[in-house]
């Protein structure tokens, strides 16, 4: 996907969601959007930030061993 500004049905895709979930979860502003007139948008590259931002461990992490499961 090269673009950058993506419909709701593009981002729900991107995102591995339904569209029904993404747009419960832009109700309470848990994704970055944008408003363009009566359209929801959504910005590639803040979806990216916001995934960064979640909980989890990175690959530079697992590659450094520095996150085991067993611990």
């Amino acid at each position: 996907m090269d673009k950058r500004l993506l419909t709701l049905k593009e981002a729900a895709k991107y995102l591995g969601k339904t569209e029904k979930a993404l747009y419960l979860s832009v109700m309470r502003k848990e994704v970055p959007f944008r408003k363009w007139g009566k359209k929801l948008i959504f910005d590639r590259m803040e979806l990216d930030k916001f995934i960064s931002t979640l909980p989890g461990v990175t690959f530079e992490d697992v590659l450094a061993n520095k996150y085991s499961p067993l611990r």
